[in-house]
């Protein structure tokens, strides 16, 4: 009966927890020009956040951790939110940022991506291609952590001209070519 009651327990848990990711809900926080939306994956078609105002500065996504379904970007996939300062993905478990994908966030000067694939499966890598970066001519900070990225291209930063920060600490990195210009960049890069 016990044993019962405890997997009864943990199933009521899981369904209260899942409705408020499951229900790709948006809301305003602040001044309404920032946004936080709680889904359950990324979509490749972009209708996860489909309901984010294109006047929108700071856009905070955060995928449900609890279910462990693969989230897919695609070019071009953030076009209607052009006036973003600041993206963070958290929890979206992505295995690739592909060309171009924020090609039209040219204001964009924070990005944060934490995928936590390694919470998915050790096997699970995010994979950068060399113009995954296209397009972000304002970006200061870039933040990769937690992503389990195993391998960095030569030039995959290189287009990134105002680049100060690079974080790309808690990830597996065995190979890396030359990440950045040689102007100054704060690289921070720890096991």
């Amino acid at each position: 009966m016990y044993a019962v009651t405890t997997v009864f327990c943990v199933l009521l848990h899981f369904v209260w927890s899942v409705p408020s990711y499951g229900l790709d809900k948006c809301v305003r926080q602040d001044s309404g020009n920032s946004i936080i939306c709680r889904i359950r994956t990324l979509d490749s078609d972009g209708s996860s956040i489909s309901t984010v105002n294109s006047e929108t500065y700071a856009l905070n996504i955060e995928c449900n951790h609890l279910l462990l379904f693969e989230s897919t970007l695609r070019a071009h996939y953030f076009s209607t939110v052009g006036s973003l300062t600041d993206l963070t993905i958290n929890n979206c478990k992505l295995l690739s940022v592909p060309d171009n994908t924020f090609q039209d966030l040219n204001k964009l000067r924070r990005l944060k991506i934490r995928s936590k694939n390694s919470e998915w499966s050790p096997t699970k890598n995010l994979e950068l291609t060399l113009n995954s970066f296209n397009g972000l001519s304002e970006m200061q900070s870039l933040d990769l952590a937690q992503n389990n990225i195993k391998f960095i291209s030569s030039g995959v930063f290189c287009s990134l001209e105002n680049l100060n920060t690079l974080n790309v600490t808690r990830n597996r990195i065995k190979l890396w070519g030359r990440l950045v210009s040689d102007k100054g960049v704060d690289l921070v890069y720890i096991h």
